[in-house]
């Protein structure tokens, strides 16, 4: 009988797939009555079809009567209007093993309606009035199936009478005990923690298909792991009985009954190492024959007596090995009990650390496993820094399973002195003055550490919740998709810690090994291939897939070596980020390797066919937002800024065009300067200057480019301008507007 109900099932299944191939737009839903309340549960072919390997859950009823009312099918009419009809039959099939658990019942067609699609519908009744008895079957999960023999085809044919085309569409229902635990595992963690103790790997809650999945095996190779999917706790105080069961799909299996187990503890503290509690093996339940993907139900797995009035919690253990590593999928974990199971009630406090700076909202009782959100709001002139844990989230979400109080960390703002007020000692110079006046002011930044560039990366590099690479397409998630020097072999892999400028090139020496303002989260796999050949441009193939950029001998005048040529949406950030680190470590570069690209020296510091690619797509690609942002979080943990970023004109008035003329913040809106100690007089071409004393003299035009300077000798100095216009006089450092009529 399980035989030819298989072989039903995967031809129905066969011919849905045709029906689907041959047909437009259908229709079918099952109209359910359970206990005279209506449920209905409806499938179109525009919907992924899932097939037998996962049904959705229809409806969940406690009672000991289902009834059958009614299935609708809504077809297609032919040309001539002819309805095509058929017979179908619905079936219960038992949880375990797809075994039938009730009758078979006989469909036969009744009306006609209007169908919402355009069609007729065809009514087709349960007309024996019986009733589908679940009264006998325990709590678990069965299927529901509608299977028939449609007499018609779906095509443009003339007639009803062309051929046969099954269909069958299915969901699950659950009968459970009025004292059972919720469904688990259903359509989330729910409640569940993934932890790790030995391996890269971990469990994870897959979105596609909806189970929680845990696989030893990547990218071609087999890893040794040992991680848990810890369940909350049960208080099983009150209860008489209890039972547990879940779906699994277990393929590539090595040795199923010893790396793919389950087990309860009593004594286990949530969120720690499971190593550090005890615990006991629950057997007994089926496994899958570990080859085929094929789901299996455990079946119900007695729980022992000596755990009933105990607090416990759950486990699914996977072990892998390099020898082999399979691929573990659970799902619809369920407790089944005679009697109430009770769920622990804690106290969660969010406070801040002064009522004065902000306030703090999540604070409450909640259920064990209860998924809580903690906000941290300042008030204004304060900003939130960190929780008490160190999590720098906000809102960030917890997992209750303790007594806990939670304080948030705010702060005054610093108030940080305007970009002009900042960078005050640059204007009027050009050149290598102006690049070391620069040097000057964001050198000795604070050195967050190799370590703490993990940390910041969610604060300066961020998109849409995401890790952002300037490598790769890649989706990363902070701190879980990380890797150190290796942990890949293809891109997507992990990301890590990318030296713009490479670390052999400064002997990896601090603090540039830790500077954020060039060290960036990039894909694993591409920072290896970039290596430490320099940025540059080459006539080379893109490396293709979800990695961005391409390698190979450059096709820039000055160098023939091989480059690593950025995407064009992120050369801009590059140049700017070369120009900061020749800029900030100016008095360092003596000490670094003088090569194709750093010249060792203060100025220019860059070499020329270099400095001029640089200068190129600093031009090419202008300081886009998500620069400035970046440039902001980097100044709040290190205190210094990148220059070229907030003022991108001073990359030309230190290597480009106006390398010769002085930088002015803004040259037009300069306010006239009365100059106390000095007398101007300014007439026919000719400016005079009296009560001096050794002062230096310096004339500019509003673009700031240097026309005439001197050190005086003489109390009295004159000087003429052949054109008329607005000039800007320099006298030592005071400055002011000189109209020449």
């Amino acid at each position: 009988m399980k035989k030819k109900l298989f072989l039903l099932w995967m031809l129905s299944l066969f011919c849905f797939v045709q029906l689907w191939a041959e047909a437009g737009i259908w229709h079918s839903s099952i109209n359910i009555s359970v206990n005279g309340e209506s449920v209905e549960y409806g499938i179109t072919n525009s919907d992924a079809f899932v097939g037998d390997s996962e049904f959705p859950i229809c409806f969940t009823t406690s009672v000991s009567e289902l009834k059958i009312n009614s299935v609708t099918v809504d077809v297609w009419k032919d040309k001539k209007g002819n309805i095509c009809g058929g017979e179908y039959n619905v079936t219960v099939v038992g949880a375990s093993n797809y075994v039938f658990a009730t009758q078979k019942l006989n469909i036969t067609w009744e009306s006609e309606e209007t169908s919402e699609y355009g069609s007729l519908n065809q009514v087709w009744k349960n007309t024996e009035g019986a009733i589908i008895d679940v009264s006998t079957l325990s709590p678990g999960i069965y299927t529901l199936i509608v299977e028939g023999k449609m007499i018609g085809s779906l095509s443009n044919s003339d007639d009803c009478d062309d051929d046969f085309i099954d269909q069958t569409i299915s969901c699950q229902f659950v009968i459970e005990n009025e004292a059972s635990e919720e469904i688990l595992l259903t359509s989330s963690m729910d409640g569940f923690v993934a932890l790790s103790v030995v391996g890269e790997q971990n469990w994870y809650w897959d979105n596609d298909y909806k189970f929680a999945k845990i696989s030893g095996y990547k990218s071609g190779i087999n890893y040794a792991n040992e991680d848990w999917l810890i369940s909350k706790s049960f208080d099983l105080s009150e209860v008489n009985s209890a039972t547990l069961s879940f779906t699994h799909i277990i393929n590539y299996a090595v040795d199923m009954p010893s790396e793919q187990t389950l087990w309860i503890s009593t004594d286990y503290v949530q969120n720690t190492n499971p190593q550090n509690a005890t615990w006991s093996q629950l057997t007994g339940f089926s496994y899958p024959n570990g080859s085929s993907w094929k789901k299996v139900e455990s079946g119900e797995i007695n729980i022992p007596n000596k755990f009933l009035k105990e607090n416990v919690v759950f486990a699914f253990k996977y072990t892998s090995t390099t020898s082999g590593a399979a691929t573990w999928e659970v799902y619809n974990f369920r407790l089944a009990t005679s009697g109430e199971v009770k769920i622990p009630i804690y106290d969660v406090k969010a406070v801040a650390n002064n009522t004065a700076y902000g306030t703090v909202s999540g604070s409450g009782s909640y259920e064990e496993g209860s998924i809580v959100t903690l906000t941290a709001t300042p008030f204004d002139g304060y900003e939130f820094i960190s929780w008490n844990d160190g999590v720098t989230e906000n809102p960030r979400q917890i997992t209750v399973t303790e007594n806990v109080i939670y304080t948030a960390y705010f702060e005054e703002i610093e108030k940080k002195p305007a970009c002009q007020d900042y960078y005050m000692d640059i204007e009027g110079k050009f050149g290598a003055t102006l690049k070391t006046a620069l040097n000057n002011i964001i050198k000795n930044h604070t050195d967050v550490g190799y370590g703490g560039l993990w940390r910041i990366y969610k604060e300066t590099d961020y998109k849409d919740g995401k890790v952002w690479d300037m490598y790769s397409t890649c989706n990363w998630t902070y701190s879980s998709d990380q890797c150190g020097g290796g942990g890949y072999s293809d891109v997507c892999d992990c990301y890590n810690r990318e030296h713009t400028i490479p670390q052999s090139w400064f002997d990896e020496k601090t603090p540039m090994k830790s500077d954020a303002f060039h060290v960036y989260p990039t894909d694993g796999k591409v920072n290896s291939i970039r290596s430490n050949y320099p940025h540059g441009e080459t006539n080379a193939s893109p490396i293709g897939g979800k990695a961005l950029g391409k390698i190979g001998s450059s096709s820039v005048s000055g160098y023939s070596g091989t480059v690593y040529e950025p995407d064009d949406e992120y050369k801009g950030d590059i140049a700017r980020t070369y120009f900061y680190f020749v800029t900030c470590y100016e008095d360092k570069l003596s000490g670094f390797d003088k090569n194709n690209v750093l010249t060792g020296d203060t100025y220019p510091s860059l070499t020329y066919w270099f400095y001029n690619l640089m200068l190129d797509w600093h031009r090419e690609d202008p300081v886009s937002k998500k620069e400035t942002d970046r440039n902001e979080a980097v100044y709040k943990h290190q205190k210094n800024r990148n220059p070229f970023i907030d003022y991108p004109e001073l990359a030309e008035h230190i290597w480009g065009d106006k390398k010769s003329s002085a930088f002015y913040f803004n040259s037009t809106a300069i306010k006239d300067i009365e100059f106390v100690k000095y007398d101007v007089f300014v007439a026919n071409g000719r400016i005079s200057i009296s009560n001096l004393n050794g002062e230096q003299i310096t004339l500019f035009d509003l673009s700031g480019r240097m026309l005439y300077s001197t050190e005086t000798t003489t109390s009295t100095y004159e000087l003429n301008v052949s054109q008329k216009g607005v000039y800007l006089l320099r006298i030592n450092s005071s400055v002011t507007k000189i109209i020449v009529q």
